[in-house]
């Protein structure tokens, strides 16, 4: 009489003893006992634990050329709702992609200054300034020792562009 499951009981039996004593146990010998803990046993083996996490890549280096902190002046010029220009200070501290620091803005009645906020990303370049009710927010690209592009105020709704460089 046949049994279907022999076969693979057979193969598996086979494996198991390969298994054995292919990972360093103890010859298989028809019945014997493996010794236990404190009889010639092998040592547990010990976990190798947690892996260490590596090391964070260090930061790219600023296309600037480096830190924005310090001084640059710089002129405004509306594009709509009128022609005024202007010219700004801004003094720049720096911490990573942060900036913080303070403006000075000539030209326009609206703000004459303040506080300063923003962060640089690649050669990307975002700030503002908040004076009271009124705004201006500034978009642009720097490039080594100068910088240049947009801005939008909500003082008449002006929209401009605007440059600047290291002092």
């Amino acid at each position: 009489m046949r049994y279907p499951g022999r076969r693979a009981l057979t193969t598996l039996a086979a494996a198991a003893i390969v298994v054995s004593l292919s990972a360093g146990c103890w010859p298989f010998d028809g019945g014997a006992k493996a010794p236990s803990a404190g009889q010639g046993a092998p040592p547990p083996v010990a976990s190798a634990g947690p892996t260490a996490t590596p090391p964070s890549p260090p930061p790219k280096p600023s296309p600037t050329g480096g830190s924005l902190a310090g001084t640059w002046s710089g002129q405004w010029a509306n594009q709509t709702p009128d022609q005024s220009t202007g010219g700004f200070t801004l003094t720049w501290t720096q911490k990573g992609s942060t900036l913080s620091g303070s403006i000075t803005i000539s030209g326009t009645p609206c703000l004459s200054g303040g506080s300063i906020t923003g962060s640089i990303s690649g050669s990307t370049i975002t700030f503002g300034a908040v004076n009271g009710q009124v705004s201006v927010g500034y978009n642009g690209t720097v490039s080594g020792s100068s910088m240049a592009g947009t801005y939008a105020t909500d003082c008449g709704n002006a929209r401009g562009t605007w440059t600047a460089s290291r002092k």
